[in-house]
């Protein structure tokens, strides 16, 4: 359906209403007599719903950058919560009280759980990945554009530097991912008959280059 072009005014006497109501929040004498912000608490049966929401919500056990921004949600959720209670109290006739009920907190963990966290995951992307396939990835993006026909785990940390692969444990890490799935293989040995740690190349499966 096309959208339709207005043909009237909204009256804006609701809106400034709510405003005015909220504009007009008490606040309340502390322990020396003076008036300050209200601490606002969750009633019994909204903290219980919160916190079997906050029990499941840490079984997600994201990885990579979103893990930050995953950490953050259960106060995020708090003050979703508190904007939903008090939007309700700002269109209402009821009198102002000092608590947020479970309806606010349901209507907060339902905007968190079918839009806001599937919209995260699609901007975080490949950046929501653990931390050891993202490298793995820029190590095989770097394969395929320079093309070598063998790798060197000490070569990669002096001279090639890739983001992400600055330690040996880093490389370590990348190096065994694609030679599980395929892309490389060890080629160890150790020059002359005197002791010491081989030199770690890896050949390169040539349907990489193939690939390009």
């Amino acid at each position: 359906m096309p959208p339709k072009r207005p043909q009237s005014v909204t009256d804006d006497f609701g809106a400034e209403r709510a405003i005015r109501r909220l504009h007009e929040l008490s606040m309340l004498p502390n322990d020396s007599g003076e008036l300050s912000p209200v601490i606002i608490r969750l009633e019994d049966n909204a903290a219980d719903f919160f916190q079997n929401w906050r029990e499941e919500h840490i079984k997600g056990d994201p990885a990579g950058r979103l893990l930050g921004w995953w950490g953050k949600l259960p106060g995020v959720c708090l003050r979703l919560a508190l904007c939903f209670e008090y939007l309700k109290y700002s269109t209402s006739e009821k009198p102002e009280k000092f608590t947020v009920d479970r309806a606010s907190v349901e209507a907060a963990t339902v905007l968190l759980e079918a839009y806001l966290k599937p919209m995260a995951e699609r901007v975080y992307g490949d950046a929501a990945l653990p931390v050891e396939l993202i490298n793995a990835a820029t190590l095989a993006k770097w394969i395929r554009k320079a093309k070598p026909e063998q790798i060197n785990t000490r070569e990669l940390q002096r001279n090639i530097r890739l983001s992400g692969l600055k330690t040996a444990s880093e490389i370590a890490e990348a190096v065994t991912i694609l030679e599980e799935g395929g892309w490389v293989r060890s080629d160890f040995y150790r020059s002359g008959s005197t002791t010491g740690q081989g030199r770690k190349n890896y050949i390169v499966n040539p349907k990489t280059r193939l690939a390009c």
